[in-house]
């Protein structure tokens, strides 16, 4: 399977979408628990999650020289290089006492995905093939987001069903590399043409090889 596509709205079992990543306890290496992930920030120029945004435990901000706040929890970014294994729980490679060494400063090379979800895609041949629904992310290698997944347009949908039997996917994963420029929108090195043959294509191989394991989301 080649990193073009991947189904019609289906996650492939190595990659977690980012609504599964929100609200997960991150713990450190010494099983202290430290706070909830509320969100990532992404790199779109190399594409991949530099770090996850956490809402701190009350209590843990002195650890990292804040005053704790009665109203609200802080909020914090941690490099994903600090990261173990994900499953249940984001697991940091080090103790509570390291913490404050793992925090990033606000960057604004880095786009919060909450920015980036709901945003234009935009085809090559101009068609607008949905909007950005989910990103993709392959947590056990360096938090790359190899796929984006996009809620299909009404006319995307049309041309899609055009000259076929079957009904269009709500949903399509396409890869970051096609994906040319991201501003207001984001624009595809690829018409939608070519998006629906490379996605079925992908669809016939992987069924073909018994390839096609992935979580549907609906």
């Amino acid at each position: 399977m080649t990193e073009d596509f991947y189904g019609k709205g289906s996650i492939p079992l190595s990659m977690q979408g980012l609504e599964e990543l929100v609200g997960l306890e991150l713990i450190s290496s010494d099983a202290r628990a430290i706070g909830t992930v509320e969100g990532v920030s992404i790199d779109v120029s190399e594409w991949y999650v530099r770090a996850i945004r956490v809402g701190l435990r009350r209590g843990t901000e002195k650890l990292i020289g804040r005053q704790t706040r009665f109203f609200m929890l802080d909020k914090v970014l941690i490099n994903t290089v600090n990261l173990g294994r994900v499953s249940d729980a984001v697991m940091m490679k080090q103790p509570l006492a390291a913490l404050k060494e793992q925090v990033m400063p606000e960057d604004e090379r880095m786009m919060p995905a909450g920015a980036f979800i709901g945003m234009r895609v935009m085809c090559d041949d101009a068609v607008l093939l949905g909007h950005v629904d989910n990103i993709l992310i392959d947590t056990s290698d360096g938090w790359r987001i190899p796929f984006i997944q996009v809620k299909l347009s009404r006319e995307a949908k049309g041309l899609w069903e055009k000259g076929s039997d079957k009904a269009a996917p709500p949903l399509v994963n396409v890869t970051t590399g096609s994906i040319r420029a991201v501003g207001d929108m984001v624009i595809l090195s690829l018409t939608v043409n070519q998006v629906r043959e490379g996605s079925e294509r992908e669809i016939s191989d992987a069924l073909n090889t018994g390839g096609a394991e992935g979580r549907s989301v609906h």
